[in-house]
């Protein structure tokens, strides 16, 4: 079937085209088919939804439940549901899944790889899962405990941000009397005085 694109479409189509990682792509692929042993040439090969729901049960056992093999779209489109839902419990963000239109109809693509990408590099903090692993380590949470003295001699010291460019500069001193008007005698030895502030 061929897909032919118009006007804003086409303007569309053309932007995520560009965005497009190839490289990335075929790194996520080749993740996929080493944790699954599934061999995967595309992504077009995940669109029944049964190779990823056997990724997110190779992850972590039992994630995806009852995934259907029978050959029709809407079966197809419930397995990509299951695996999406799975995810939340596999630690992968909301903002980094796809929806099932985005592989299913191929509407995004690249949201897909990178929701793979985001999964693998989530997968690193799953008990029980020894990888392979692509992807940078999820950080976790740094909680940190200060004693009250040190939080108070925190609250004394001015933030960088506070104190602009100038990084707390002042212009006491820097006031130019040469152009003052003075009126009166001894006013302009007393003009040249510094001011106090």
């Amino acid at each position: 079937m061929t897909d032919y694109h118009f006007g804003l479409d086409a303007d569309l189509k053309r932007k995520q085209d560009s965005k497009w990682d190839q490289e990335l792509a075929d790194e996520v692929m080749a993740w996929v088919s080493n944790v699954t042993g599934t061999r995967i040439s595309s992504i077009e090969d995940l669109k029944n939804g049964l190779v990823l729901c056997d990724l997110a049960n190779r992850i972590r056992p039992g994630s995806v439940n009852r995934v259907s093999t029978m050959n029709m779209a809407f079966k197809h489109m419930d397995n990509i549901g299951k695996f999406l839902s799975a995810l939340d419990s596999l630690g992968v963000m909301k903002t980094d899944q796809f929806m099932t239109v985005d592989l299913y109809e191929e509407k995004n693509l690249l949201q897909v790889v990178l929701c793979l990408s985001a999964l693998g590099a989530a997968s690193r903090n799953i008990a029980g899962f020894n990888g392979p692993y692509i992807g940078a380590r999820v950080s976790q949470s740094n909680v940190r405990d200060f004693s009250e003295e040190t939080l108070r001699e925190g609250r004394k010291i001015t933030p960088q941000l506070s104190q602009g460019s100038h990084g707390g500069a002042t212009q006491a001193g820097m006031h130019d009397t040469s152009r003052d008007i003075v009126k009166g005698p001894g006013a302009r030895e007393a003009a040249r005085q510094p001011r106090q502030p």
